[in-house]
């Protein structure tokens, strides 16, 4: 009976075991190094993408913007003059408070609708972790200035009485609150129209 050769042991040099293991991290970080890569082309992609709809925004906001500042200056000037003009002897009539109104105002008190759409739609999105430090800072503030702004329709037009006056009544009261609003939105609106500028730079720089 013949006896069986004897077994050899497979013998694995350390060094080649060493540049397979070395092979293999190099593949993985390689994989995790151009992944990253994508994420970051995509995510500056997007933020570019972002902040085009955004100064389109913004441009079509201070467009609007522009057209109604001289309206409302001219609001602040008409009450200004009605209240310079009025005294404790001479009230100011319900009729004479509406004439004013409907003599700057003969389609209404014209609001600025400012839009922020794109804007909601970055931040919800967070596509501003890839926007310049600097452009965030002059976004934030413009759109701070706007949101503010938006409040003062609704604050201007509560001073406005409708309806039938009572006789002899005195509207200065009204009169001087419509001035007062309406002097804040003129002083938010010059605020707002240098914040949109500055934004418009800080894009344009962002953009190149």
């Amino acid at each position: 009976m013949k006896e069986s050769p004897p077994r050899t042991r497979l013998r694995i040099d350390p060094s080649d075991l060493v540049l397979e293991i070395i092979s293999i991290v190099i593949a993985i970080l390689l994989a995790l190094g151009v992944n990253e890569w994508r994420d970051a082309l995509r995510a500056r992609a997007n933020a570019h993408e972002a902040m085009v709809a955004i100064r389109d925004e913004i441009v079509a906001n201070d467009r609007e913007l522009h057209a109604l500042m001289p309206h409302h200056l001219a609001n602040l000037q008409a009450f200004r003059a009605l209240l310079k003009g009025s005294s404790r002897q001479r009230p100011v009539s319900f009729d004479t408070f509406m004439e004013t109104f409907g003599r700057v105002n003969p389609h209404g008190f014209q609001a600025v609708q400012a839009e922020s759409t794109a804007w909601d739609l970055a931040r919800g999105s967070g596509v501003l972790s890839a926007v310049p430090y600097a452009t965030r800072v002059a976004l934030e503030r413009a759109y701070r200035e706007q949101s503010f702004l938006n409040t003062y329709p609704d604050r201007i037009i509560a001073d406005l009485h409708f309806g039938v006056a009572p006789r002899n009544a005195d509207f200065r009261f009204a009169a001087n609150g419509f001035w007062i609003d309406t002097a804040d939105a003129v002083l938010t609106e010059q605020r707002l129209a240098q914040d949109y500028a500055a934004a418009r730079k800080a894009l344009d720089a962002a953009l190149r």
